[in-house]
């Protein structure tokens, strides 16, 4: 019952209106701080499961990473045979071998599988499984390597190096030594018996790029036998013998071979008096293989393919040896500032860099197979003073009881090699006196030879790994 004195004080509209906005917002604001908690909750919840996923992924990759180390020092301690790497032949197979199964990494289960791939490559996969992620790494590799992996390798003496500019891997069974200074070696150094400094030279004033070692393992030299049985791989005008139909009744008679493109002249003269006895020009040997059993006295031409010349004596080179594509661009070129020029047409200049020379990869250089010739002589492999002023020599060479060296007879200039020089005793570009290709040197390791060495190529019992991959 309501007091006569009191009073009802009624509410405006507009003050109803503003309560009930309040209201309003109030509630939307509650709304909305919930959905947001709740996509909160629900974002760090999705997080988590992405993180732990994640952590999952990774650590399969890398129990499968891991299982590769393992295999690749199975391959580094496996002891050779006649057929290669013991290790890696008994656990690999052309359909896929298991060669370990439930490898424990961690907790991590890992499988891995080798197959031949042929030409000496095999390609190793480890499968590792997490839960429910399996993750695969790949890995190519050759149980041996080729003797063409070096730009340099002396066994039985020092490498001497002056002001050359050389890429590549350097390595010496004996002493690696530096003279004058100045020298540039992009690529590792090693030797057995040590690193030396003469004539001005020291480590600070030569510069390194790669490992530097004096105390490397001796790299075993192959048996001179090893190149005798490559005949048994050639036949028709490829053998160049007595033994071979093609040749045979000539009596003894020298070697001239000429590389025409993706033909080869080989020319066969008697020693006495140097007639023609046969001459001809034919295909690249379909097995890229051309075994001559005396000297071959003249070496020269541009190449476009693969060819191995072995010999049961020695090598004269008289002329450039270029790799060309099938529209005869070469595989490197001279340039001046910047400005391709002809390597015959830049008179007596050295092709240095305080001159302003650059010997670089030919950017229209596109060959349908990359050219390579490898050179293997019983005896010296020379470049001769038959051989233009300005020398280009495009091979991996391998000299197996003498030396690669040019000749001194004359003052020369230029010299460029690029691909990789194997050999038994030191050999040289230049004297003192400036006879020989004395006015600049430089050596480029052609990096194709790592996986695409010459055919037939001498080999070192070492392994060589590409780079893995994730399948």
């Amino acid at each position: 019952m309501m007091n006569k004195n009191s009073r009802v004080i009624p509410l405006k509209m507009d003050e109803l209106n503003q309560q009930g906005m309040l209201l309003v917002m109030v509630t939307a604001m509650i709304a909305a701080m919930l959905l947001f908690l709740g996509s909160f909750l629900l974002g760090v919840t999705s997080r988590a499961k992405v993180v732990a996923a994640y952590e999952i992924t990774y650590q399969a990759r890398y129990a499968a990473e891991s299982a590769l180390e393992v295999v690749k020092n199975n391959i580094k301690t496996s002891a050779y045979n006649v057929n290669g790497n013991i290790w890696l032949t008994n656990n690999s197979s052309a359909g896929g071998y298991l060669a370990i199964n439930d490898l424990m990494i961690g907790t991590i289960p890992v499988d891995v599988t080798i197959t031949t791939l042929g030409t000496g490559w095999h390609r190793v996969a480890a499968t590792a499984q997490s839960g429910y992620t399996n993750s695969s790494v790949i890995l190519e590799c050759r149980g041996r390597d080729s003797f063409s992996r070096y730009m340099f390798m002396i066994s039985l003496d020092d490498i001497n190096i002056g002001t050359s500019t050389v890429h590549g891997d350097v390595h010496a069974n004996r002493k690696v030594n530096f003279y004058y200074g100045g020298a540039m070696m992009y690529d590792d150094v090693t030797a057995v018996d040590g690193i030396g400094y003469y004539s001005g030279a020291s480590a600070a004033n030569t510069t390194f790029y790669g490992e530097v070692n004096g105390y490397a393992a001796t790299v075993p030299w192959p048996s001179t036998s090893e190149i005798a049985t490559l005949q048994t791989s050639t036949s028709g005008v490829y053998d160049v013998s007595n033994s071979s139909s093609e040749y045979a009744g000539f009596g003894a008679f020298n070697t001239e071979i000429e590389f025409l493109g993706n033909q080869v002249k080989i020319t066969a003269k008697k020693i006495s008096d140097g007639s023609t006895l046969k001459t001809g020009t034919y295909p690249l040997p379909a097995n890229n293989l051309i075994f001559v059993q005396n000297n071959v006295t003249s070496l020269k031409g541009d190449i476009n393919g693969r060819v191995t010349v072995a010999t049961m004596s020695a090598v004269n080179v008289t002329g450039k040896v270029r790799y060309i594509d099938n529209e005869g661009d070469k595989a490197y070129i001279l340039k001046r500032y910047g400005v391709e020029v002809n390597p015959d047409m830049t008179g007596t200049d050295a092709w240095t860099t305080a001159n302003g020379y650059t010997y670089e990869a030919n950017s229209a250089y596109n060959p349908s197979v990359l050219s390579t010739v490898g050179i293997m002589a019983l005896n010296d492999i020379q470049i001769t003073s038959a051989a233009p002023y300005n020398m280009e020599f495009h091979g991996a060479t391998f000299s197996s009881t003498g030396k690669w060296y040019c000749s001194l007879a004359q003052q020369k200039g230029n010299l460029r090699v690029l691909g990789s020089q194997v050999q038994k005793y030191r050999g040289w570009r230049y004297n003192g006196s400036g006879y020989g290709w004395a006015k600049s040197g430089e050596y480029i390791y052609d990096s194709a030879l790592l996986n695409n060495p010459p055919a037939y190529y001498l080999q070192v019992d070492t392994p060589v790994f590409g780079a893995w991959f994730r399948n």
